[in-house]
């Protein structure tokens, strides 16, 4: 669980995304994220970090 206070400083720092395969293979809904997520394929996050992006995978 993440706490409201850290919920704003991640919203702060950080856009997330999560691809729809993987969002697909584990059941979740777009309700299951936290505001802000993107569910976003690949090309997009390629997008993304051509521009110069981080990022974390996990």
């Amino acid at each position: 669980m993440i706490h409201s206070h850290n919920r704003s400083r991640i919203s702060r720092i950080a856009a997330a995304r999560s691809g729809p395969a993987c969002v697909k293979a584990r059941g979740y809904e777009k309700e299951d994220f936290l505001d802000g997520v993107v569910i976003a394929g690949a090309s997009a996050m390629h997008a993304e970090i051509t521009e110069g992006a981080a990022t974390l995978s996990f």
